[in-house]
């Protein structure tokens, strides 16, 4: 796998893997109506070498929290937009403290083939995460 350059939201990644801008966020405990127990950041990065028979694409989840709660959860949306073909589209995701602190999460995508911009936002308050990758 090789590894791609850090993203500003209009910059190409050159390589199957690319680090997007993180999440800031604010999480909730193990109801969705806990919000602001825990606040941090995620860390984001989308790939296209996961092994057959599963989707090649898929978005990376690292999260870093602090807060009153032992459990820190978030859930968002992953919206794709693929610049060569046109299409879009769009996932929900979620990540929760019940793994640990930096335990990965991944979600899979299936933009196509081709430059993909990704958008990814969370259901609390929050500044998203933005970048561009290649995908297989």
């Amino acid at each position: 796998m090789s590894v791609g350059t850090m993203l500003a939201s209009t910059t190409v990644a050159t390589a199957d893997t690319a680090n997007l801008t993180p999440i800031v966020t604010l999480g909730h405990g193990l109801h969705a109506d806990q919000i602001a127990t825990c606040v941090g950041y995620i860390d984001v990065q989308a790939a296209s070498d996961y092994d057959a028979p599963y989707p090649p694409n898929y978005v990376r989840f690292t999260t870093h929290f602090i807060g009153v709660s032992q459990v820190c959860s978030v859930s968002g949306t992953i919206e794709w937009h693929n610049l060569d073909t046109g299409e879009s589209g769009s996932r929900p995701w979620a990540v929760s403290g019940w793994d640990g602190p930096n335990a990965p999460t991944f979600a899979s995508i299936e933009p196509g083939a081709g430059r993909v911009s990704l958008n990814i936002t969370t259901s609390t308050p929050h500044i998203p995460s933005r970048g561009e990758f290649l995908a297989a």
